[in-house]
């Protein structure tokens, strides 16, 4: 009886820690949204016009619209876990 629940247990940690390590891991975002904002605005000038987070394969990162000052309309897109 002890075997039995010995094996019990043991499958049971072997596909908790199955699931755990399936799971996508994020790292928290080394720069914050408004910090990629101005380094956008500094590099492009103009105004921003929106900014969204997203996520792909467990990478964080910014996409950041932009009207500049000629009137064009700028997508950037700004990885999040980097200080560049």
């Amino acid at each position: 009886m002890k075997t039995l629940l010995a094996s019990v247990f043991l499958l049971w940690a072997l596909g908790a820690q199955t699931v755990q390590a399936e799971r996508p891991t994020t790292t928290r975002p080394a720069i914050s949204s408004n910090e990629a904002a101005a380094r956008v605005q500094r590099q492009y000038g103009g105004r921003i016009l929106a900014v969204e987070t997203l996520q792909h394969n467990g990478q964080v990162f910014y996409r950041i619209k932009l009207l500049t000052r000629q009137g064009v309309v700028r997508v950037v897109r700004v990885d999040a876990g980097s200080r560049r």
